[in-house]
């Protein structure tokens, strides 16, 4: 009888992750951006380059094609001193947030590897500091302005399924973003695990 039970449950949790084919992930990756035209900055700051942030996400599987996706995305911090300031240690430091949801297609390029493509909306806040020498090699910070703006992201991924539940995924993502004209349309490259429940 126990064996009947434990069968019949197992095939009720089969039959209940196809219908519902949730799936959770995290994962790391590379962002960089421009800077716009409303910030002043001066000639030696230079903030160009990839920062380092992480991103949680949800997702529901709609069917074999088709997905719905949300999550959180840290773009990482940026920042830099300007080394011939009048005041020496003068930097700026920007950080970048936001919470998108995706509508993903997936393409099978064959029995372990899709092709996906990916669009939706970031709701996204950035916050910018100056930097200073405090002194005793410390550094201080004082928060010069926030800002949001909500665009359009775009994405690309390769998404290999190592196993039935787990599945690792290496994207690129392009934000229409511009935070007022200052911190301007953000690239990422990632790499996710995701586990399907």
């Amino acid at each position: 009888m126990r064996v009947l039970i434990l069968i019949l449950l197992a095939s009720w949790a089969t039959v209940g992750m196809a219908k519902e084919p949730w799936y959770v992930g995290a994962g790391v990756g590379a962002s960089t951006y421009r800077l716009g035209s409303a910030l002043d900055l001066p000639g030696e700051i230079d903030i160009d380059g990839w920062e380092t942030g992480y991103t949680l996400f949800g997702g529901y599987q709609l069917d074999d094609e088709w997905a719905i996706e949300f999550g959180y995305i840290d773009f990482g911090s940026v920042d830099d001193f300007d080394p011939n300031a009048q005041i020496i240690g003068v930097g700026y430091e920007f950080e970048t947030s936001g919470i998108y949801i995706n509508a993903q297609y997936h393409i099978p390029l064959n029995d372990s590897v899709s092709m996906d493509l990916a669009g939706g909306w970031l709701f996204s806040e950035a916050s910018a500091y100056g930097l200073f020498d405090a002194g005793n090699g410390a550094i201080g910070r004082d928060r010069i302005n926030d800002y949001d703006d909500n665009g359009l992201n775009l994405g690309l991924a390769f998404t290999w399924f190592a196993s039935r539940s787990i599945y690792a995924r290496a994207n690129v993502n392009y934000y229409l973003i511009d935070y007022d004209n200052t911190i301007k349309e953000p690239w990422r490259l990632g790499v996710d695990v995701i586990w399907d429940f």
